[in-house]
């Protein structure tokens, strides 16, 4: 389904396997729903990482 927007959520994106699933996500051409426990600014600086892309990133706590 070409043309139609992607979106991921990605649980525990802040940091490590889910940090690098939601970059490979943005570079694969989706916008990504980041969510992260207890370290919001490395969660911000993947989602900085994924804006820099062109992809929308969304920060979500939980």
């Amino acid at each position: 389904m070409s043309g139609e927007a992607k979106v991921a959520l990605v649980t525990g994106a802040q940091q490590g396997i889910g940090a690098a699933a939601a970059r490979a996500l943005a570079a694969s051409g989706h916008d990504v729903a980041i969510n992260w426990l207890d370290d919001q600014a490395q969660a911000e600086a993947v989602a900085a990482e994924i804006r820099a892309t062109g992809r929308r990133a969304a920060l979500i706590q939980g």
